[in-house]
């Protein structure tokens, strides 16, 4: 993914200003608005951006098809551990995730997403494309 600040450099100063005034800010903060709202209404975000990143990552090994060790998930977010677990907990008590022992070492344990998680992703994902399409440009 290109930085903004970077893509902004790569256009030539005319081009930059053009392309500031061709958005239609207020059109496309509304639809960042509803796409945000439904997200909190949802999924598992809780009001912060510890629940955002914590299910993304969890989808995102997921989807690699093995199981998610917690110490992963400890070790490759910046959040603190006490945090992740209260997080963790949260997740599991509402369906979002399911925890197993780790048969082999039974001091671990696997996070696996739920279908309660993998279905309302979906369903935001394609949402987010849809919101994606009604952008536009400024009148």
């Amino acid at each position: 993914m290109i930085a903004v600040a970077a893509h902004l450099e790569a256009l030539p100063k005319m081009t930059r200003a053009g392309y500031i005034m061709s958005v239609n800010y207020a059109h496309n903060a509304k639809v960042l608005k509803n796409l945000r709202q439904w997200a909190n209404d949802n999924l598992p975000i809780y009001g912060s951006y510890i629940g955002y990143d914590l299910a993304v990552q969890i989808l995102e090994s997921s989807d690699s098809g093995k199981q998610t060790a917690l110490k992963e998930i400890y070790h490759s977010l910046p959040y603190s551990e006490p945090q992740l677990r209260r997080r963790l907990r949260q997740f599991q008590r509402d369906g979002w995730i399911s925890v197993e022992n780790n048969r082999e070492d039974r001091r671990n344990f696997f996070v696996s997403p739920t279908e309660k998680m993998l279905f309302s992703y979906a369903e935001y994902f394609r949402l987010m494309t849809s919101l994606c399409h009604e952008m536009r440009p400024s009148s």
